[in-house]
């Protein structure tokens, strides 16, 4: 709510992980009911009309194109299958989430890519951290202390770990 507060300054947006129903997949939503893959990236479309938005998954058959909607291949476990992304996003990020494999060494490498494209001004967030991974998201929490300006949250039976670039 805090970083949308403005929704028509918001220019990009990037997801990873948009919601795969494929139990074959190691990340996926299984049977959610009322799900559909893609729903968050086009209700950040709705919501901030001036948006491009931009997601990335592991399934390559949920990937969409539409107005304003672009997403792509990722598996967070292979860092270089990011590289194709950076080559074709801009680098100025308003928001960039991580919802896609929940542990802590594809986070990290999804940390990574956002560092990168975010904007001054922008975030990161990670969804759903565990409470076992804290540890881990604390020594992160102090490498950024000087460019970034790290939160850990508490939020609905998880964690969440937010980071603002200052410069």
């Amino acid at each position: 709510e805090y970083i949308l507060k403005k929704p028509l300054e918001i220019k990009n947006i990037f997801e990873i992980g948009i919601g795969s129903h494929n139990e074959d997949l190691t990340s996926h939503m299984g049977g959610v009911v009322n799900h559909s893959p893609g729903a968050s990236l086009r209700a950040f479309h709705d919501y901030c009309p001036n948006a491009n938005i931009y997601g990335a998954d592991l399934d390559k058959e949920i990937l969409i194109h539409e107005d304003r909607i672009k997403t792509f291949y990722v598996d967070q476990t292979i860092p270089n299958t990011f590289d194709p992304i950076i080559n074709s996003v801009p680098k100025n990020f308003d928001l960039v989430i991580d919802d896609g494999l929940h542990s802590p060494a594809a986070n990290i490498t999804s940390l990574e890519f956002g560092l990168k494209i975010i904007k001054v001004g922008g975030w990161v967030v990670i969804e759903d951290i565990v409470e076992e991974s804290l540890s881990i998201w604390e020594v992160v929490y102090n490498l950024l202390l000087d460019d970034y300006e790290p939160h850990i949250f508490s939020a609905r039976g998880a964690f969440l770990f937010a980071v603002k670039r200052l410069n």
